[in-house]
């Protein structure tokens, strides 16, 4: 009768080399459980007021420019340009937010040709990512806080000038 061996898998006795595929295994495992146990980073939702701000961005096809004023009364303005044509404005009569979403009703200011319905959309990170409804339509529109954009856009343009950045100190 034989006896069950109880020898660990560590033991001197089994080269290294064959313990190669056992290793893989368990730190492919280990890594694999950090989204379970709760190790996932995640942003924070924006505030009210941080989305209570001027926001720009462009149409996922490059052509429409979009430009929306949120207010902190859940009120607003908006509108676009297409090219060189002259920039359609609308009202944003009412908006929600919820963490990581938002929904805009808009209303055509008065003399204004623009047929804009609603906006829904959801932040990923600090981008507003929208659909833009209007009659018969609708775009994709990525927008951010105009107020990042144009910081960054002053420091990138100061250091290809030359010109120190006045909020670096230098």
């Amino acid at each position: 009768m034989s006896r069950l061996s109880l020898t660990p898998w560590f033991s001197p006795r089994v080269p290294v080399w064959e313990l190669w595929p056992t290793v893989a295994l368990v730190l492919l495992f280990l890594s694999s459980c950090g989204p379970l146990l709760g190790a996932e980073k995640t942003a924070r939702p924006l505030s009210h007021e941080a989305v209570a701000q001027v926001w720009l961005g462009w149409s996922e096809d490059g052509l429409d420019l979009f430009r929306l004023d949120l207010k902190a009364d859940a009120t607003g303005m908006g509108g676009s340009v297409f090219g060189d044509e002259q920039p359609r404005l609308f009202r944003i009569t009412s908006w929600k937010y919820e963490p990581e979403r938002i929904e805009m009703t808009a209303a055509p200011l008065a003399g204004e040709g623009s047929d804009i319905g609603q906006l829904r959309g959801a932040f990923v990170g600090l981008e507003m990512k929208l659909t833009v409804y209007g009659r018969g339509w609708h775009h994709r529109v990525m927008l951010r806080r105009e107020s990042d954009l144009e910081l960054k856009w002053h420091k990138l343009k100061g250091a290809m000038l030359g010109t120190p950045d006045p909020s670096s100190g230098y």
